[in-house]
């Protein structure tokens, strides 16, 4: 079953931004980064869980996942939050583990 998909507007931003930076390392890097990320949510919608992997370290009342990004230093984040898989980061391994706690529905 398809689910619907919501990304929230800061790893939308995420998103944006990683593709810009990887622009401008290589011309058309960006592109191949946002494809990545694109297919790796596009498999969410279909098998998250078969998908995906718990975020490490988590309170178990935290329902956060992730999905690595094949070639990219990058991890997609979301929840699932009744019918809908919700992305809350793009995010890059550098960045503090749990930067987007902040952004889980409550």
């Amino acid at each position: 079953m398809r689910r619907r998909l919501r990304v929230d507007r800061l790893a939308e931003l995420e998103l944006q931004q990683g593709a810009e930076w990887y622009d401008e390392q290589e011309a058309g890097l960006g592109t191949r980064f946002w494809c990545a990320v694109d297919d790796v949510i596009g498999r969410l919608q279909d098998e998250p869980i078969v998908a995906s992997t718990p975020v490490p370290d988590m309170p178990q009342d935290v329902p956060a996942r992730r999905v690595f990004v094949p070639g990219f230093p990058y991890q997609v984040v979301f929840v699932e939050h009744g019918d809908e898989i919700r992305v809350i980061a793009v995010a890059h391994f550098s960045r503090r583990p749990t930067y987007w706690l902040d952004r889980l529905p409550r």
